[in-house]
């Protein structure tokens, strides 16, 4: 079937198969992929609103951050339960992929799993994480727990940080598959979403190299808000919008979708995404916070080879240059 046959299908009949999805008990009725999916997609499209618009509150810590256990103040259940939702969704997904066509099942099980591990980093980004873990420190002071404490937090790290990568990375063959047996367009969305999830795998790999005290603590030193520009800016946008393509691909499956829909549709999602936060962080949060994708928490030397890659791979640059060309908005220094 060609691209022209397979856009040509009556909108009643999609609408038939639509009608048909379970979405209460599918893959269990305790474990409901597309009831979980429906309850994630507006919170998550709401957080999406506030960072664009600049509302970071929801991801800050407050003044009085001290009067409640483990330093914490006014936790945002309501981010937890995106994540939560978020979280189950593709946990269900991922038992789910035993019904996808044999080619795709794969591809739907590192997909389960990339979205578990940005569900992850939502919370693990967040100032909450890093009070939490001080304040843990703080109420047990000896020094053997906090070995244990720093020894599960940086295996916990690495674990997730290398299953994020690697998932990735695996994805690009999969590009050059897809383009030679199912479709030009899904081929090229696929790439475009894959080179986009390895950017914000950079940070994760920080982590897990780096570690919490001697590069995260460091860097959240250096700039105060990076932590909420990293979730409200990368990691809740990228993961309501891989949701929504995933939720593209199965509903491409179910023939309600076309090939060149669904390519088109990745393609557009990923690339808007990617655009409004890069710019919409700038605007907001700009010298509080950086979006160099090689971020040393110490300035490396100027002239050296490292120095040159960090100033090539600073997406803040360019979002400034496009923010003045365009916008006539002015910035007081570009690192």
């Amino acid at each position: 079937m060609g691209i022209l046959d397979d856009i040509s299908t009556s909108t009643a009949s999609r609408l038939k198969r639509f009608n048909q999805l379970n979405f209460r008990s599918s893959p269990t009725k305790s474990m409901p992929h597309g009831a979980y999916g429906i309850f994630s997609l507006p919170i998550g499209l709401s957080f999406v609103t506030k960072s664009l618009t600049g509302r970071l509150q929801s991801y800050t810590l407050s003044s009085d951050a001290g009067l409640l256990p483990l330093g914490l103040s006014k936790i945002p259940f309501t981010m937890l339960i995106y994540v939560a939702s978020s979280f189950m969704t593709a946990l269900a997904g991922y038992r789910l992929s035993h019904k996808a066509p044999l080619y795709a099942q794969p591809i739907f099980q590192k997909c389960g799993i990339i979205q578990m591990a940005m569900c992850f980093y939502v919370c693990r980004f967040t100032p909450h994480f890093t009070a939490a873990l001080q304040a843990l420190k703080l109420m047990l002071s000896f020094p053997l727990i906090h070995f244990v404490i720093d020894a599960i937090v940086r295996c916990v790290d690495v674990t997730v940080a290398l299953l994020l990568f690697l998932s990735t990375l695996s994805f690009f063959p999969v590009s050059v598959l897809l383009a030679r047996e199912i479709s030009i367009p899904i081929a090229i969305g696929f790439c475009v979403g894959t080179c986009a999830l390895l950017l914000l795998s950079t940070y994760p790999m920080h982590l897990a190299i780096g570690g919490q005290e001697e590069w995260w603590e460091c860097v959240q030193t250096r700039y105060p808000m990076q932590g909420p520009g990293m979730v409200g800016f990368i990691y809740i946008p990228a993961s309501f919008v891989f949701s929504i393509c995933l939720f593209g691909a199965s509903l491409f499956l179910r023939k309600i979708v076309s090939k060149l829909e669904l390519g088109i549709g990745v393609t557009v999602s990923v690339l808007v995404c990617l655009l409004a936060t890069v710019l919409s962080q700038e605007v907001h949060i700009p010298d509080i916070s950086t979006q160099r994708i090689i971020l040393p928490c110490i300035e490396p030397e100027a002239g050296t080879w490292f120095a040159d890659l960090v100033y090539i791979m600073d997406f803040s640059r360019y979002a400034r240059s496009i923010l003045t060309y365009f916008f006539d908005i002015n910035f007081d220094s570009f690192e």
